[in-house]
């Protein structure tokens, strides 16, 4: 988390929010005793909020500050279930469900290299792989950024959009694969760049990927068949 571009974007983001509180607290009298107090989540939102840190998320105020990032997909699995057993579209919306910043769990589990709960989200039918966050980021745009090789390939291989364009706080908006080449990560590159070629090969591959038609194993020797070909 320390050295990702969602880190460096926090960062700024709590400075400038210091500095304003500061200059209210200079410029204004004593509190209303009127003024409502700041509401707490709901317990949907909590439920939201507690299978994003299962899948790897860091939540400021629910986790000791410095501790490392894990996933615990079994807590994950328990939390889907309780949704799943309430009816409706609840593990839908819990599978789904985004921070204030637009990251979903496999944002986060992208992101932080929690390749193991990566795999496990995106086996689930119900998940959006295109899922965009504030700046446009998608998984992939995430793990493709942070340097995720494995994390990448996973969410690759399930036919995601490659055309999405996303930014972190520094850069101008670009392609998963120019963001991976930005930040000198050319094995996700080139391989984003040998599915976009399969792609053109046959126009029918994404459908083929997100149905399971073609499994992870069938799924790298084509990009390893693209390579050899180069």
């Amino acid at each position: 988390m320390a050295d990702s571009f969602r880190a460096i974007a926090a960062s700024k983001r709590l400075a400038a929010a210091a500095l304003e509180a500061r200059f209210d607290h200079l410029t204004s009298g004593p509190p209303s005793p009127r003024k409502p107090k700041p509401q707490g989540l709901t317990a949907k939102e909590r439920r939201d909020q507690d299978f994003r840190i299962a899948c790897g998320a860091f939540v400021k105020g629910a986790q000791k500050a410095g501790a490392k990032l894990y996933a615990d997909i079994q807590e994950a699995e328990k939390l889907l279930a309780a949704e799943t057993a309430r009816g409706g579209d609840q593990a839908l919306r819990l599978l789904n469900s985004a921070d204030n910043d637009g990251w979903t769990a496999l944002h986060w589990a992208a992101a932080e290299g929690h390749l193991p709960a990566v795999r496990w989200l995106v086996q689930r039918p119900d998940i959006n792989l295109d899922a965009v966050d504030a700046d446009g980021c998608t998984p992939l745009w995430a793990a493709a950024y942070n340097g995720e090789y494995h994390c990448a390939l996973w969410i690759l291989s399930k036919g995601p959009n490659l055309e999405l364009r996303g930014k972190a706080s520094t850069t101008a908006s670009c392609t998963p694969c120019n963001a991976a080449r930005s930040q000198r990560n050319p094995t996700i590159a080139d391989a984003i760049d040998a599915e976009l070629e399969l792609r053109r090969q046959d126009p029918k591959r994404v459908a083929s990927l997100k149905s399971g038609n073609i499994d992870y194993e069938d799924f790298r020797e084509d990009l390893r068949s693209i390579s050899k070909n180069r």
